[in-house]
């Protein structure tokens, strides 16, 4: 699967055009099959416990859909767009540093 134009509006939407053109060309292209394989387990299923930062200023995963894939799991949640360690580094470390530590 290959992303068209509107994918850098999408998934950089929080930062510079020139940091979203930047990125896109980091990004490769993603298997069709992770979008059409039935999921055979979820987050009640893992024996540890996970957390899911929501983004609140997604522009590919709408908000009730990030909600929704996150039931059951502990949620922390970030005003950033689809890749929040562009916008919002220091507050995804602080996230990862605090599951760490739990």
């Amino acid at each position: 699967m290959t992303l068209d134009d509107g994918a850098a509006a999408a998934f950089f939407n929080d930062v510079t055009e020139e940091e979203a053109q930047a990125a896109m060309k980091l990004l490769e292209g993603q298997s069709q099959d992770s979008f059409e394989t039935a999921i055979t387990v979820g987050p009640a299923d893992l024996a540890i416990p996970s957390t899911y930062v929501i983004c609140e200023k997604d522009g590919a995963l709408p908000l009730f859909l990030q909600e929704t894939l996150c039931s059951g799991m502990k949620v922390e949640r970030i005003n950033a767009g689809h890749f929040p360690f562009f916008a919002e580094q220091d507050r995804v470390v602080d996230i990862i540093r605090q599951v760490a530590d739990a």
